[in-house]
C-alpha cells in the first residue's frame, strides 16, 4: 500500500506539472484517470482497515471475556456493586479506589 501511496503522490505531482502544458481534454483525462486510481486507493485502505478491526476484535474477544470474569471474581470478593473503567468519564475517585494492580494480579494468576 505504501508503494501506492507513492505511485498515487507521484502522478499528482506529474499531473500538476504537466498541467499547464496539456490540453483542456488530456488534463480532463488525466485528472479522471487521478481520480480513478484515488478512489480505488481509498477502497483497499478502507477494506484493510475493516480487517485489521476485524482481527482485532477476535483476538481480544477472549481476553476481555477472561478480564470480566477475573473483573466480576474480584468485585464479588470485595464487596463491591459497580466497577467503572477508569476513564474520561470519571471525575474522581480515592487512588484505594483503582483496582487496575490487582486486576493484573488476579488475571495473571489465571493464566
Amino acid at each position: 500500500m505504501e508503494k501506492k501511496e507513492a505511485d498515487l503522490k507521484k502522478m499528482g505531482e506529474d499531473l500538476e506539472k504537466k498541467k499547464s502544458v496539456l490540453s483542456e481534454e488530456a488534463l480532463g483525462k488525466k485528472q479522471a484517470e487521478f481520480q480513478e486510481e484515488m478512489l480505488k486507493y481509498r477502497d483497499v485502505v478502507g477494506k484493510s482497515q475493516i480487517e485489521i478491526q476485524k482481527k482485532e476484535r477476535e483476538l481480544t474477544a477472549p481476553i476481555l471475556e477472561k478480564m470480566k470474569k477475573v473483573i466480576a471474581k474480584l468485585a464479588k470478593d470485595k464487596g463491591y456493586t459497580l466497577v467503572l473503567e477508569n476513564s474520561q468519564m470519571v471525575l474522581y475517585a480515592t487512588a484505594d479506589a483503582d483496582l487496575t494492580t490487582e486486576v493484573i494480579a488476579a488475571f495473571e494468576k489465571e493464566k
